[in-house]
């Protein structure tokens, strides 16, 4: 079993940016704005999208990983997202395989049973989605943790596209930094050094949802080499989850209630 670890924090869930509620998408836009930190560049990337950002998002995950030359394992996951927890059922969904992470923990189940847990923190959770929701300064003190310098700030081009770039200096490709297009204030790339070993995650397949976005694809690459690609699916955003799926002491395997169709919400 492959057990969802910080070494695969590029999860489907984390990579969800949408916003649901308030004005339209073409009347959020931070195009032409300056910022002199990445300090600033997260309060603007909270404010733009106050009170409109999903605080619960559920979706299927067709995760494919290339461990060797040649090779490709296909595997589905379903997940469901809320401010600073995540849970992963990977199927089959009778063996009660998967992960949660909640609150700066991974815990990680196996035949429905917890395998491993230890303080592990997913940074696109942070990134896509719970810069949007929670206080800034917490934002702030989870990607300093990563190491994460908040204080450099400098324009870029993604694909064609104007970002700002947070966390390294021009030419340095392996210090931990991400970048945020400059018109929607949508993060784009995520580069983390894990160990000896570096971590890009770029994310892609931007659609409209209600009056936000959200991504349906994302490649990781290890070390320069494509390692794992991700497409989302059934993405819902329903008015609450079940605590109960959140709750470590409480995993058990997925069989009638699946929270992804619209269940696991009351």
């Amino acid at each position: 079993m492959q057990t969802p670890s910080r070494a695969l924090w590029a999860t489907a869930v984390l990579a969800l940016a949408a916003s649901s509620a308030g004005c339209g998408r073409q009347d959020r836009s931070a195009a032409g704005r300056t910022f002199t930190s990445g300090r600033e560049l997260l309060q603007a990337m909270h404010d733009l999208y106050r009170d409109h950002w999903p605080r619960n998002v559920t979706f299927v995950q067709q995760t494919v990983r290339f461990p060797r030359a040649g090779e490709a394992d296909t595997t589905t996951w379903y997940e469901a997202l809320t401010v600073g927890k995540l849970r992963i059922d990977m199927e089959p969904l009778d063996q009660g395989n998967g992960a949660l992470y909640v609150d700066g923990m991974r815990y990680s189940y196996q035949n429905g049973q917890l395998a491993d847990s230890a303080a592990d923190t997913n940074p696109l959770a942070v990134l896509l989605a719970d810069v949007y929701l929670q206080p800034v300064e917490r934002s702030e003190k989870v990607l300093d943790s990563l190491g994460v310098d908040l204080g450099p700030i400098r324009r870029g081009e993604w694909k064609g596209t104007p970002v700002w770039i947070v966390g390294a200096p021009p030419g340095d490709s392996t210090s931990p930094q991400f970048w945020v297009d400059a018109d929607r204030l949508l993060t784009v790339r995520d580069i983390q050094p894990l160990g000896t070993r570096l971590l890009d995650a770029r994310i892609d397949g931007w659609k409209p949802l209600a009056d936000g976005w959200v991504e349906t694809h994302l490649d990781l690459y290890l070390d320069g080499k494509l390692f794992q690609t991700e497409d989302y699916s059934n993405i819902r955003s329903p008015d609450r989850l079940d605590p109960a799926l959140f709750d470590p002491a409480r995993w058990k395997p997925i069989t009638d209630d699946h929270y992804w169709e619209g269940g696991g919400a009351s």
